[in-house]
């Protein structure tokens, strides 16, 4: 009997089956591990951020901003709140999705909602960002709502906690109450304005609302709050009145920012992004 030789490992056969057996091994390596191969590692969020817009403001705009400072997608979410009558008129007009008229208690119910079903279970407590009027129903929220986890941290852009005397509101309704005229005007106005925008009178310096929130205790323990307050603000009437004691309250620099400060391009501020990144932990490098 002839003996064949032994095949040597440079032999075409032995090379095509060792070929052949090592894909056969990484199809059945893949077809067992398809997930595993996939799976992305959890997310975790000990902190949650919910970012809040201005009223006349629209949460596109928040999204943007929210990018901007780069807090964890998953772990933040923009709310659109506070939609009127005068929202709808304004949308079926063909304008911007503006909203955040409603008065700032039913925004602060509406908010509360919303952080209810976006809460997660491994998170501590909140972080809210907010512009403008923003924060004030930031503030009915922790003072008139109850949430799963606490609002722990609010930073304020445009803070408007003593409210606004654009336009001499402030000064014109201090003179009715003087006159003892205020009761009789508030009477005739409420059914004129509130259905399209209660939350705009809540807004005018020495407004019930603004009132009511500084007797709840303003600011609230427990509570870290950071205004971004900009001098030539122009809808806040004497801006640094809203940097209240027991607050981190950042003044910005108008000679040193890249955009007019006033109080609707805040957002588009780099160094107001500077601030509100560092105030939710993260860094001031970008």
């Amino acid at each position: 009997m002839t003996r064949r030789p032994p095949l040597s490992p440079a032999s075409p056969l032995v090379t095509a089956a060792v070929a052949a057996l090592t894909a056969v091994a990484t199809l059945a390596a893949l077809a067992v591990t398809p997930t595993q191969a996939q799976a992305a590692p959890a997310v975790r969020c000990p902190q949650q951020y919910v970012y809040l817009h201005d009223m006349a403001g629209t949460a596109a705009e928040m999204a943007d901003f929210a990018d901007t400072v780069g807090a964890p997608e998953q772990c933040s979410f923009v709310a659109d709140y506070g939609r009127t009558r005068l929202t709808d008129a304004v949308v079926d007009a063909g304008g911007a999705p503006v909203a955040g008229f409603a008065a700032i208690d039913d925004s602060a119910t509406q908010v509360a909602g919303l952080m209810r079903a976006e809460q997660r279970t491994e998170a501590e407590g909140w972080t809210v960002v907010a512009h403008g009027a923003g924060a004030l129903v930031a503030q009915r929220v922790v003072q008139t709502q109850t949430v799963p986890k606490p609002i722990t941290g609010i930073v304020a852009i445009g803070p408007m906690w003593r409210g606004t005397n654009v336009g001499f509101l402030g000064d014109t309704e201090d003179i009715s109450r003087r006159l003892g005229t205020y009761d009789a005007v508030l009477r005739l106005e409420k059914p004129l304005i509130d259905p399209w925008c209660e939350g705009c009178r809540e807004l005018v310096r020495g407004s019930d609302l603004l009132v009511s929130l500084r007797r709840a205790g303003l600011p609230s323990h427990g509570v870290r709050y950071t205004n971004v307050i900009s001098p030539i603000d122009g809808l806040v009437s004497d801006p640094l009145s809203a940097a209240l004691p027991g607050m981190d309250n950042r003044i910005l620099d108008p000679a040193r920012t890249r955009h007019v400060t006033h109080h609707f391009a805040l957002l588009s501020e780099p160094s107001v992004a500077n601030v509100v990144r560092h105030a939710v932990g993260g860094s001031t490098d970008r």
